[in-house]
């Protein structure tokens, strides 16, 4: 008896064997379906996502969304999909560069820009302020600024202005 059990067991489960994955509900794809179309780009011309294309009649986005559709109603993965498109559009389909080769550069370049221009702004503040504060103590102090040629004419009308 445990051997046909055992044999009645293997039977019914070797067709689950031959499922490798359980298939998207309608919902998954339009999920998917979405968030591919929020991360590619529109190449028509207008700088938004094939998702958010102002155009009604563009030429690219709705060809592409179609494509798109079509592959994830297929049960292509998100990577398969993204990985079609890319050979069939190129690159530039991505809305943001992928972060491996020369495109890391471009994920880098702008916050080393924003460093390179803060350290500057800093130093040229701290310059600035440098300067203007020894001009001050000079004329605090009472000094002579050697730079300033109007500085004796400045005292004397002032002290002619007094009487």
């Amino acid at each position: 008896m445990n051997k046909l059990a055992l044999l009645l067991v293997a039977l019914l489960s070797t067709s689950a064997w031959g499922v490798t994955e359980i298939p998207r509900t309608a919902a998954e794809n339009e999920a998917l379906f979405q968030d591919l179309c929020s991360n590619m780009s529109c190449l028509c011309g207008c700088g938004t996502t094939i998702k958010t294309c102002p155009h009604e009649n563009c030429g690219f986005a709705i060809p592409v969304r179609q494509e798109v559709r079509e592959s994830v109603v297929s049960g292509l993965s998100r990577e398969e999909v993204i990985a079609k498109l890319v050979s069939l559009k190129g690159e530039a389909i991505m809305a943001s560069p992928s972060f491996k080769g020369f495109n890391i550069f471009a994920w880098i370049t702008p916050f080393l820009a924003i460093l390179v221009v803060g350290l500057l702004i800093v130093l040229v503040l701290k310059t600035w302020t440098k300067r203007i504060t020894s001009k001050s103590s000079i004329a605090i102090a009472g000094g002579k600024d050697v730079n300033d040629p109007y500085a004796d004419k400045l005292k004397e009308e002032l002290r002619n202005l007094d009487t």
